[in-house]
């Protein structure tokens, strides 16, 4: 068998896995509740909470592809138009539905391929990923601390085993960032699999542009601020009202378990995160309610984006950039 074949055998076996993982999942928390509640509690949406929720996709796209194009421009020197890197954005989005852990949108680096340049753009892929994790964490961090004198939905002895390691790890990572020729060799080794003397360069070009690393935090906490609202308003569209520093405490961490490499398009881990922080509080025929809406979070920015993959897959290597 080829090299490519078997990566072709590899990645429909890995899918397989991941989607019997997500079944395995839902029906274990399936087997946790009332069936015929959870259908009433679905049958009670709201429809102007609904189209609240799914018109909040726009800016969470539209912020993407901002992104997107800001972190091309700023550290790859490759100028997309608006509607490129809006188009390259939700192409992304929909190879996200068939690769875990949101590493579809890693064919990002394909499209944006300058000749002589393979490992630049693979890097900004990437980098525009640790922007999203960190953004997560940042909010997670704040909303924590925010909750840890009175937590509702949690014991605080919960709280603070979560805050706890997360406060550890902002710290070791402030205290790593001087040390940048470790982290840059970890990084060869877990990651890019390559040579440093391609890496370093990267990333003294993108560490040397602070404004720029400056809005694309800003911006990656701005899209993620509006992910997590999405939860507010898919809770409304079952008549629950969730406190915001509670909300902004736990659809974070729902938000991190899907993007666990473990099930296909973060159902499964997803459901059973929301289930875990808000079900004891809100009902879990509710929690899972949200886990089954919040699918569209995936799905519609998935749908849409196929016309934008199959234009991108079809430019030749020349034109792409």
């Amino acid at each position: 068998m080829s090299r490519p074949a078997k990566r072709r055998f590899s990645g429909r076996i890995k899918l397989l896995l991941t989607a019997a993982f997500s079944l395995a999942v839902l029906a274990a928390l399936y087997s946790l509740v009332d069936v015929a509640a959870l259908g009433r509690t679905l049958r009670r949406a709201d429809p102007l909470w609904l189209a609240a929720y799914l018109g909040l996709l726009a800016p969470q796209l539209l912020l993407a592809g901002l992104r997107w194009r800001r972190i091309a421009s700023a550290f790859g020197g490759v100028r997309l138009s608006p509607g490129r890197a809006f188009c390259q954005t939700l192409g992304g989005y929909s190879a996200n539905l068939v690769v875990p852990g949101k590493m579809g949108e890693m064919v990002k680096g394909l499209w944006l391929f300058v000749e002589g340049r393979k490992f630049l753009p693979y890097f900004l892929v990437v980098l525009e990923k640790v922007f999203d994790l960190l953004a997560t964490l940042a909010i997670l961090t704040l909303a924590l601390l925010l909750i840890l004198h009175a937590p509702q939905f949690q014991p605080r002895s919960v709280v603070l085993a979560l805050l706890l390691p997360l406060l550890a790890c902002w710290a070791v990572g402030i205290f790593l960032l001087g040390r940048m020729d470790l982290l840059l060799r970890l990084a060869v080794r877990l990651l890019f699999k390559g040579d440093e003397q391609r890496l370093k360069p990267a990333w003294d070009a993108v560490w040397a542009r602070k404004a720029d690393l400056v809005l694309v935090a800003v911006l990656s906490l701005l899209l993620w601020a509006v992910q997590v609202l999405q939860f507010w308003c898919m809770f409304k569209v079952f008549g629950v009202t969730t406190p915001l520093d509670e909300l902004y405490a736990g659809a974070p961490l729902a938000l991190l378990a899907g993007i666990l490499p473990l099930t296909t398009a973060g159902v499964g881990s997803r459901d059973a995160a929301l289930l875990w922080w808000f079900g004891p509080a809100l009902g879990m025929e509710t929690a899972l309610s949200v886990g089954i809406l919040s699918v569209a979070r995936v799905l519609l920015p998935g749908a849409l984006g196929l016309p934008c993959f199959w234009y991108e897959m079809r430019r030749r290597p020349h034109e792409r950039g």
